[in-house]
């Protein structure tokens, strides 16, 4: 064999070792899903610094899960969400019956009224999406909090993937595609809010999105695909349906983590860089958590980058 072919072998080997190691460090490094325990004590009684620190292990790991906190929706969960920033008061239109009167920033997910009984046959947000798709980057830079009050006794998980790893493990040529690729966003295609009109909702009518991001905090790029049923518009005039980008991101069972809940678990991720779903399945057993959404504000995204160095 020729010396310089098999230099050209080498070098390709090489190459492929580098980008296999690459995708190991990613994948090694975020653990979605990791469990914190706080050992008795509630998030809200954390420091600043001690805060902070755990906010930056959201952004590592792209999810955690803090068990046992049993919060006051005012004193102690309102006042953890309010301490990355500002935070967003639902409309009533989009709320409908998840509305929880004294507390607009708050939604509640699941099947259980206010008024304690269950909705028959309920279902929300039963697809693959990320939060904030009607507002464009950065402000859909969110930290998302789910707190568990009521788990069923069947169902009611819900499904991450990882965005970041994603996008190293997806073949090149398709990644080399969606780093100058678009989609554009229109609230009405969301499966929950097809029958909502554009002037009630308060959102513009559409919006523009590409789908791969820098991260703020990790200097990374993520995958971003706002609602499964959107449309990648690619610079060659091509497209895909990210329905399809799914189908190819859920081969890879090593960027999935799926969550089942337990009273007072606080589930914290950082919005832009997972992909997640709600995978039913609870039927009438009575489920409640309440989310709520941080929109980190400059200021805090400094405060935090000058904690974690």
């Amino acid at each position: 064999m020729p010396i310089y072919l098999l230099i050209v072998i080498n070098k390709l080997i090489l190459i492929k070792k580098s980008v296999i190691l690459i995708q190991f460090i990613i994948l090694k490094m975020r653990q979605m899903g990791r469990i914190i325990d706080l050992g008795g004590r509630k998030i809200s009684d954390l420091g600043v610094e001690e805060f902070y620190k755990l906010i930056h292990q959201v952004f590592i790991d792209g999810l955690i899960c803090v068990k046992n906190q049993h919060l006051d929706l005012d004193k102690d969960f309102l006042s953890v969400i309010c301490k990355l920033g500002n935070t967003k008061h639902i409309t009533n239109i989009l709320r409908r019956e998840q509305d929880e009167p004294n507390f607009p920033q708050l939604f509640r997910i699941g099947n259980l009224r206010v008024d304690g009984t269950v909705k028959k046959g309920h279902k929300f947000a039963e697809y693959w999406h990320q939060d904030g798709d009607f507002w464009g980057y950065p402000d859909n830079f969110i930290i998302q909090w789910l707190l568990s009050k009521y788990t069923p006794k069947i169902g009611g998980e819900t499904a991450f993937i990882d965005g970041i790893a994603a996008l190293e493990l997806i073949e090149t040529e398709l990644r080399d595609k969606l780093l100058e690729a678009e989609f554009e966003f229109r609230v009405n295609d969301i499966e929950d809010f097809k029958d909502v009109k554009t002037q009630d909702h308060g959102f513009p009518e559409k919006i523009k999105h590409k789908t791969v991001y820098k991260h703020k905090i990790l200097n990374k790029n993520y995958l971003y695909i706002g609602y499964e049923s959107n449309v990648i518009q690619f610079k060659d005039g091509s497209t895909m349906e990210v329905t399809k980008l799914m189908d190819i991101l859920l081969s890879y069972p090593q960027i999935l983590y799926t969550h089942k809940y337990e009273e007072g678990d606080l589930l914290v991720w950082d919005n832009v860089s997972t992909i997640h779903k709600g995978m039913g399945g609870y039927f009438e057993s009575p489920r409640l958590l309440y989310r709520g959404q941080s929109f980190i504000s400059s200021y805090h995204e400094q405060l935090l980058q000058s904690i974690i160095q």
